[in-house]
């Protein structure tokens, strides 16, 4: 069964110019275009396709290296991807790691907390920021 782009769009939770997006980049095309309309047209078969597309875009693939390993997703790809998310985790844990002794050095350090209030979409919002005073010297 096909389905026009609409349809499929709502089927598989996408927007209609997504899958344009994607026909156009070579990730998903549609099974049929009509010679005369240029419509498009989807198959059922292509909504586990969307599926797929949407679990790697989830553990941080581009669309660009979606569309390089299309029907070569084996486990070297995945490893790799899994690799490059660890070593981002242990960068962001490190920096972690300095932020909590910067604060916990924060009175060395002559830092202290001011408090700035904020009107953002006509809401009134608090913010906490650390502002330099003069250096403590030893």
């Amino acid at each position: 069964m096909l389905y026009s782009i609409g349809e499929f769009a709502t089927f598989c939770g996408l927007n209609v110019k997504t899958l344009r997006y994607y026909d156009e980049i070579g990730l998903l095309k549609p099974v049929k275009v009509d010679p005369f309309t240029k419509y498009r047209y989807y198959s059922d078969k292509q909504l586990d396709d969307v599926e797929l597309i949407k679990t790697l875009k989830s553990c941080s693939f581009s669309l660009e290296e979606i569309s390089q390993n299309w029907g070569n997703f084996n486990t070297s790809v995945i490893r790799n991807k899994k690799s490059e998310l660890l070593r981002h985790v242990q960068d962001v844990m490190q920096q972690v790691e300095v932020l909590d002794f910067l604060d916990s050095q924060s009175q060395n350090l002559g830092i202290e907390e001011v408090s700035d209030e904020y009107a953002l979409d006509n809401k009134s919002i608090k913010v906490k920021r650390k502002v330099n005073n003069t250096p403590v010297h030893h």
